[in-house]
């Protein structure tokens, strides 16, 4: 199950540097660059822009373990994208 994961939700991005999970494609190609409304407005967006962190259920499941690369190259992605920096420095 988990290369078929890897296969639906998993993609090289616009530049196709490092793979990393999106959050949803709605015809099982991750990489193809498919316009996806946003459901909270009427805007359009790259698929492989769309990410969160619910790839994570794929290690509590037991499905991935949590030092799997694919797991990693997304977390780094998703912590660059959250993260703040506050007055005692980035959270």
């Amino acid at each position: 199950m988990g290369e078929n994961v890897e296969r639906w939700t998993a993609t090289r991005g616009q530049d196709g540097a490092k793979r990393y999970y999106l959050r949803i494609t709605e015809n099982d190609d991750p990489d193809d660059g498919a316009k996806i409304e946003i459901n909270s407005s009427t805007r359009m967006a790259d698929e492989r822009l769309v990410i969160d962190a619910g790839f994570l259920e794929l290690v509590r499941l037991g499905i991935k373990r949590a030092d799997d690369q694919l797991i990693v190259e997304s977390l780094v992605l998703v912590d660059q994208l959250i993260e703040v920096e506050t007055l005692n420095g980035p959270g």
